[in-house]
């Protein structure tokens, strides 16, 4: 299992490429370098692990990362890819 000292061991590179590898894909991962968020993107990343429920991303952050975040190449997961990798539908195959 992962956890926040796994993530923290890893090069800031690697840990910035998983991150932008995730969000690429769809996944939310929220933006840790607001002041207001104070988590690391170790801590960042471990709470995405930890989620029953994958995020619904808002129009906003949408637009976020499509402006903000040139180095994503960015594919929001539809509502059925969604419901497909829900932990709910994986702990049922």
């Amino acid at each position: 299992m992962f956890t926040v000292k796994i993530f923290n061991s890893m090069m800031s590179i690697k840990r910035t490429a998983l991150r932008n590898h995730l969000v690429g894909g769809g996944v939310f991962v929220a933006d840790y370098r607001q002041r207001r968020t104070r988590k690391t993107l170790a801590e960042v990343l471990y709470n995405v692990l930890l989620e029953d429920e994958p995020h619904v991303w808002t129009d906003e952050e949408v637009a976020a990362v499509q402006t903000d975040d040139r180095s994503v190449q960015f594919q929001p997961l539809s509502s059925s890819q969604r419901d497909w990798a829900s932990p709910k539908a994986l702990s049922s195959r």
